[in-house]
């Protein structure tokens, strides 16, 4: 895992935060100005002789003066709240990129986790494959289930599921039983309803293949997904998530790593 891109990504919008701060608000010798002309205006209001009258050329003098005051305080007050809410954006979005980066690299873990799960269970399938059938107690006659079943097996062994026209309807007619037996079968035997049936051998072809083929690697989602007679890769993916955990895209990234 590339460490350093992925930080950059985070704190690059901070770094740049950083650089808009207005300039005045870091301006050390402005500052200094403004504290050396609060002292030049306290020291000439104070020469001035309080006796005179409001009319007077020094009051009015001295009035501008601390008219002028007022504002330099104000300007910096101004400053000084600018600066505030500006550190606390910063803040905000530091804390909001770690967040976000924590939880990337706990993603991460986790599907690396399930990848490595998957190989080991795909490792141990091949052991297992070949149950006994069980012993049905419902109305489909025991000759109509060993028929469906060996057809079943002929069907999986031929890859016909790749083909983007399976039906129940038209499985059933091509094995010359009904869509009730057909899918009576299916829910007994493999535990799933026909539709889960289908796209659970195309997902399981599409781990396999991918698995060993790097030129199948190199498809894209929708070119693996209508390959392997799914209509849409949406479609595909959502299938390959729900048996597998992980998205077809994350499985092909962490086989290319292996």
């Amino acid at each position: 895992m590339k460490l350093f891109p992925v930080l950059a990504v985070f704190l690059i919008p901070i770094v740049m935060q950083v650089q808009d701060l207005p300039e005045n608000l870091l301006n050390k010798k402005e500052d200094e100005e403004i504290l050396f002309s609060f002292n030049k205006i306290d020291s000439i209001s104070e020469s001035y002789d309080t006796n005179f009258s409001a009319n007077s050329a020094k009051d009015y003098n001295r009035l501008k003066l601390l008219e002028e005051k007022e504002k330099l305080i104000a300007s910096l007050l101004q400053k000084y709240k600018d600066f505030k809410m500006i550190s606390l954006n910063i803040f905000i979005l530091l804390i909001t990129s770690v967040l976000c980066l924590l939880y990337y690299f706990k993603t991460q873990l986790l599907y690396k986790k399930r990848f490595e799960e998957l190989i080991i269970k795909s490792n141990n399938c091949a052991a297992t494959s070949n149950k006994p059938h069980n012993a049905y107690k419902n109305k489909i006659p025991e000759e109509v289930i060993k028929d469906v079943l060996c057809q079943l097996d002929i069907f999986e062994t031929e890859k016909g599921f790749l083909s983007h026209d399976v039906s129940l309807q038209e499985l059933a007619k091509s094995f010359k039983t009904n869509p009730r037996y057909l899918s009576g079968v299916v829910n007994l035997e493999k535990k799933k309803n026909f539709s889960n049936y289908i796209n659970d051998l195309r997902v399981e072809f599409a781990f396999k293949k991918l698995a060993e083929s790097n030129l199948f690697r190199k498809y894209s989602i929708k070119a693996i997904a209508h390959d392997i007679g799914f209509k849409t890769d949406a479609s595909f993916s959502k299938a390959f998530f729900k048996k597998y955990g992980i998205f077809p895209s994350l499985y092909i990234k962490n086989l290319e790593k292996e």
